[in-house]
């Protein structure tokens, strides 16, 4: 394994360490408080951006790619979308169908398949933070490796 992709791996981490340390911060000179800090939001943004840039990565990766096409291309309707869902999932179909018809890029749904992840991942460790290195641990280990 090259160091840059040790470094890549390990910046991911540190932004996402930092992203989930700050629970709350300020977002507004009104006295509300936002329910994700500023930090959290750049921080998912910029991870999911990178995970989303990679391309031809992994043994599936043309797979989904084609899915995706096939949605793009043949441009069909929601009820094809929510048929074809029987041989994938029904959200990801989903996903497909509304990046696809909104005119978005394979790397547009994988930008936003890791928002949801890394959304659904900080809302866990918001529930149970002294568990946040582990889970973020276990994440990583499992989706890069």
């Amino acid at each position: 394994m090259g160091l840059a992709y040790i470094v890549y791996l390990f910046s991911l981490y540190v932004l996402l360490m930092g992203a989930f340390s700050f629970r709350r911060f300020e977002l507004s000179g009104k006295g509300k408080r936002s329910s994700m800090s500023a930090l959290t939001v750049m921080s998912i943004a910029i991870v999911s951006l990178m995970m989303s840039l990679r391309y031809d990565v992994g043994t599936d990766w043309q797979n989904y790619n084609e899915i995706f096409d096939t949605f793009k291309l043949g441009s069909p309707s929601l009820s094809d979308a929510l048929a074809h869902s029987s041989s994938l999932e029904p959200l990801y179909s989903l996903l497909n169908y509304g990046v696809a018809s909104v005119g978005g890029s394979y790397q547009f749904l994988q930008f936003v398949i890791m928002c949801l992840h890394l959304l659904l991942i900080f809302q866990s460790c918001r529930t149970i933070p002294k568990y946040t290195p582990l889970v973020i641990f276990f994440y990583f280990s499992t989706l890069f490796f």
